[in-house]
């Protein structure tokens, strides 16, 4: 398994898009897929933090099912 990128990377990902530069010009800078900067962004707006999801498993339980 791959490990998730440091605090200090997402911060300083993060750093240059609210300076306003563009997720391309942010992947090129810091070598990751444009989708890496997209997934920070939208972990910030939905969690208000950078920190790495825990891993494992995210499925629904059931008595929590459609």
């Amino acid at each position: 398994m791959i490990a998730p990128f440091s605090l200090k990377l997402r911060r300083r990902i993060l750093a240059d898009r609210d300076a306003g530069l563009s997720g391309r010009k942010i992947a090129a800078k810091y070598r990751v897929c444009r989708s890496v900067v997209t997934r920070l962004v939208r972990l910030r707006e939905e969690t208000g933090d950078v920190v790495p999801r825990a891993p494992g498993r995210r499925c629904v339980p059931e008595d929590q099912r459609p």
